[in-house]
């Protein structure tokens, strides 16, 4: 995975970008016109290259704004007082073990066929 570094991933593509630089001159040295230079198999890995850098650059600025605000919230929720609770009314929930096991289920069926 590559690096998280704000700093990192900027000397990566300044070294990128001096090395796409130095493989053009190199080529329009060797008499190379400007449409062939920009076919290069090494000039278009050099610039998917940059363009991968710059993409990952605005990752980290995204992620970064994202967590300042969510410091900007935490600390906003934390100076407001805490909420009260409101209370449920005692008895609403049923108890699950009184009737959810098979045996509870029999019992319950035969003192109904008792009654009959």
């Amino acid at each position: 995975m590559g690096s998280q570094s704000r700093v990192v991933r900027e000397k990566q593509i300044e070294k990128a970008k001096s090395d796409l630089a130095g493989m053009e001159e190199k080529l329009r040295k060797k008499g190379l016109k400007p449409e062939v230079v920009g076919k290069n198999s090494e000039i278009r890995a050099l610039k998917a290259k940059v363009r991968q850098l710059n993409s990952a650059l605005e990752t980290i600025d995204r992620l970064e704004k994202k967590n300042e605000e969510l410091k900007k919230h935490k600390a906003e929720k934390a100076a407001r007082p805490p909420e009260k609770k409101k209370k449920g009314k005692k008895g609403a929930k049923k108890d699950k073990a009184a009737g959810s096991s098979k045996k509870a289920r029999k019992k319950s069926a035969a003192s109904k066929q008792k009654k009959k």
